[in-house]
């Protein structure tokens, strides 16, 4: 189960899915990922803070993936059930789609005068296994009739807290992604400040692979732009460009640090951190901005790690933010490597406190209601699964 966040422009801003649960600051917010069906209670949950959503959000829209393998029509007796409250509360319960393909978007709420009208989606399922494989058409129509002015192609552009989760594309659909990173010096340092910026390949096991850094410009899959000495002008310092499709299989994450150099200088004289994540084309698809500093020489700003949807590859960035000791990435090895021993979900669960309403056994499933639009729970919380 998926929600993907529009804001009052037509824009997606924000989503919750299994690798990444929490959206807007906890306000929509997602149980974890059941991978076998076998629990007697509701399977997935998204819980929805209908208060604090921000006022620029216009639509939530849920979305159903078989994501590991198989289709639609693999989910026996699937239902999107919508609770008020609590998982016992079901004011609505809606058949899903019997499909031999393996996405679909299932439901759209969409803010309205009176509050928040619910509306089930009558499309077709489609191929693929993430809701951003479906960003057009599907998406972009739903978008669009909603939103007259949105834009005619949609795309995504998240601004990442710590330990969030962008999954990207399909690799093969994907092909290459870059990496760009910038930093500013603080004026009173005084002296040109060298950092170096490193992808750090590790294996199945933790185990360091190698780097590509100013010192061995390509390998792996991965091609570094070269070393800034000074990090003076706009735009990114340094860039690191990946070929996914060519990563070696033995490859199964890459970590991107950044090291000061120049003796005498940590981060804590180092402002606005920032990693980016962009296509081929130059259009951004995630933006992670480090807003504190620490007096250390190392920081882990973000990792590629390998996951696979069905019988293709696909990645996901993480936003890290992780201040480590070390001028150089080998100095920095220990702390990458206990990262690496940590799945994306355990860092967003050390990275925040989120809690969820207690998963309850439900009633019996209600009588399917008309697809027609209904008015969305009026209190505090709602969710659909």
């Amino acid at each position: 189960m998926q929600a993907v966040v529009v804001d009052d422009k037509g824009c997606i801003i924000d989503a919750v899915y299994y690798n990444n649960m929490k959206a807007l600051r906890g306000c929509v917010t997602h149980s974890g990922d059941e991978q076998t069906g076998r629990k007697a209670a509701l399977d997935e949950m998204i819980w929805v803070n209908l208060p604090k959503l921000p006022d620029n959000v216009r639509l939530l829209i849920f979305v159903v993936a078989a994501f590991s393998g198989g289709s639609l029509r693999d989910a026996q007796n699937g239902r999107l059930h919508v609770l008020e409250e609590s998982a016992s509360n079901e004011v609505g319960s809606y058949q899903l789609e019997q499909s031999a393909y393996e996405v679909d978007a299932v439901a759209v709420m969409q803010r309205c005068d009176t509050g928040w009208r619910l509306r089930i989606i009558e499309e077709p399922a489609r191929e693929g296994r993430h809701f951003i494989d479906i960003l057009e058409p599907v998406l972009g129509n739903i978008i669009r009739a909603a939103i007259p002015g949105a834009p005619k192609r949609q795309k995504v552009a998240f601004a990442m807290e710590k330990a969030s989760v962008l999954d990207l594309p399909q690799a093969h659909s994907m092909g290459k992604v870059c990496a760009g990173l910038g930093w500013d010096v603080s004026p009173r340092v005084g002296v040109d400040v060298d950092l170096d910026v490193s992808a750090v390949l590790l294996d199945a096991g933790a185990e360091a692979l190698g780097a590509v850094f100013f010192g061995q410009l390509e390998g792996w899959a991965f091609k570094h732009s070269g070393d800034n000495l000074t990090g003076e002008g706009a735009g990114d310092d340094e860039v690191i460009e990946v070929n996914l499709v060519d990563i070696p299989a033995q490859v199964e994450q890459a970590f991107f640090v950044v090291n000061v150099y120049t003796r005498g200088v940590t981060f804590e004289q180092i402002d606005r951190a920032y990693c980016r994540i962009f296509d081929s084309s130059g259009e951004e698809l995630a933006r992670f901005v480090l807003q504190d500093g620490r007096g250390e020489c190392g920081l882990i700003i973000g990792r590629l790690f390998r996951e696979f949807a069905g019988d293709a590859a696909r990645w996901g960035f993480q936003a890290l933010g992780s201040f480590c000791k070390g001028q150089t990435w080998k100095d920095s090895v220990a702390a990458i490597k206990a990262l690496a021993r940590r799945s994306p979900k355990e860092l967003q669960t050390r990275s925040g406190t989120m809690s969820f309403p207690s998963r309850a056994e439900p009633a019996a499933p209600a009588p399917v209601p008309a697809p027609a639009p209904a008015e969305a729970p009026k209190s505090s919380a709602c969710a659909v699964m």
